[in-house]
């Protein structure tokens, strides 16, 4: 009588894609919650695989709880477009930046959520990539309410 390998099989391998705390803020936030922590993807391929992997127990809860936003991994893996500042940085600011390696062995830093006015609405942003639903802007316009998304209507 054959034995009922294939059901253990996909238990085992659902449960191995548990996402522990540190590694959902590295790719959430693209710093390691243990600060002493080295970064272990620094190509565009390593950040991309492991969204490949990771990425769908991420994005609902981060999107549930961030509505307008997306996970830093999605930007350091090039599924979105960087969002475009609008005027230079100060020289000390503490925006997240992750650095990633290019094909070529370049370094290439991303500049990952940087905030009003420097940048604009990473919403707005998302809607012009459509990455984002109506439903979901509306969220974040409920949610973050010092600013507006003035540059998409509905």
């Amino acid at each position: 009588m054959p034995r009922r390998t294939a059901t253990r099989c996909a238990r085992r391998v659902a449960e191995s894609r548990v996402v522990d705390p540190n590694l959902r803020e590295l790719l959430t936030s693209g710093r390691p919650f243990f600060q002493g922590d080295e970064d272990p993807y620094r190509t565009r391929q390593e950040w991309a695989d492991a969204w490949a992997y990771y990425g769908e127990q991420v994005l609902p809860a981060f999107i549930e709880k961030h509505p307008g936003r997306r996970p830093a991994a999605m930007y350091a893996a090039g599924i979105l477009p960087p969002i475009p500042l609008l005027r230079p940085l100060p020289s000390a600011h503490g925006f997240t930046v992750v650095a990633v390696e290019q094909d070529d062995r370049s370094i290439v830093k991303h500049l990952i959520r940087p905030c009003e006015p420097w940048a604009g609405c990473e919403a707005e942003h998302l809607y012009r990539h459509r990455a984002i639903t109506l439903v979901e802007l509306e969220l974040h316009r409920k949610h973050w309410t010092h600013h507006s998304c003035e540059g998409v209507t509905t």
